[in-house]
């Protein structure tokens, strides 16, 4: 009975995502690395620009707002909001970011980001639906994996390149976390 249970588990489908998160003070930015399997990745890259291969620079422009609209790193709004302005007063700023290249790693491929908060704060939030939103969008297709587990694992980066003790994983229930710097 619990052979079935860890093979029906092993073979369910899963979409997984790691991403790095690396703060830079001195310049108010998140360097942001995903690490996507190569079929969501082949997946994405289709999404954004019609075809399979590698990202190009045209494409890479269609990637950058895939990322603006799915992977929100966010500031703690009191913290971001000094003069005290009501947040139905604020004016929303989009954060900027900048794809830095693609790197394939064996079975998977990393998407490398810059990504810079208007006020140059460091996040303190992140929320995301990308790896959810792109498997709503392909549902419909013969793929049928409108049931897979999507689990995205944030680690933030020491100041000295190492990973820290502490991520947060992010999944279809729980899509905001707090990050652990």
């Amino acid at each position: 009975m619990m052979a079935a249970l860890l093979a029906g588990l092993l073979l369910h489908p899963a979409h997984e995502c790691l991403a790095e998160l690396d703060w830079h003070a001195d310049g108010g930015l998140v360097r942001v690395s995903l690490r996507l399997s190569r079929p969501d990745a082949s997946w994405l890259r289709r999404d954004v620009s019609q075809a399979d291969d590698r990202l190009t620079a045209e494409s890479a422009k269609a990637a950058v707002a895939t990322i603006r609209k799915h992977l929100h790193l966010e500031t703690d709004m009191e913290n971001s909001n000094p003069s005290g302005a009501s947040s139905e007063n604020r004016i929303a700023v989009p954060p900027t970011i900048h794809f830095v290249g693609e790197e394939e790693d064996g079975f998977h491929v990393w998407w490398h980001f810059e990504y810079r908060l208007p006020d140059g704060a460091r996040p303190e939030r992140v929320r995301s639906s990308l790896l959810r939103h792109h498997l709503s969008e392909t549902a419909s297709r013969s793929d049928g994996h409108d049931h897979a587990v999507v689990q995205m694992r944030f680690t933030c980066l020491s100041p000295d390149g190492y990973a820290s003790a502490k991520s947060v994983v992010l999944t279809d229930c729980q899509t905001t976390q707090t990050l652990p710097w």
